[in-house]
């Protein structure tokens, strides 16, 4: 079953891509991510620049507002995801 993390970082993965392929003059240097933790309600987001995102999805990172649930990170901290 996927996620709301797995979903929610398809969907961030969208906003980068729209993001590359139609740039603005004048575009802020942040663009507007959605959080993705696992708090099926959370509408927050997270202000970032282009770069910052593609260094946490190398990283095999998913962006989440500090304080947020993600259950998952406990799994990762033991290399089981």
């Amino acid at each position: 079953m996927v996620t709301r993390h797995e979903r929610i970082a398809v969907h961030n993965g969208r906003i980068a891509l729209a993001a590359r392929t139609h740039p603005t003059a004048g575009a802020p240097s942040a663009i507007s991510f959605l959080c993705e933790c696992d708090d099926e309600t959370c509408t927050e987001h997270v202000a970032l620049r282009l770069e910052d995102y593609d260094g946490l999805r190398e990283s095999d990172l998913h962006l989440v507002v500090p304080g947020h649930p993600f259950l998952s990170e406990e799994l990762r901290r033991s290399g089981a995801l």
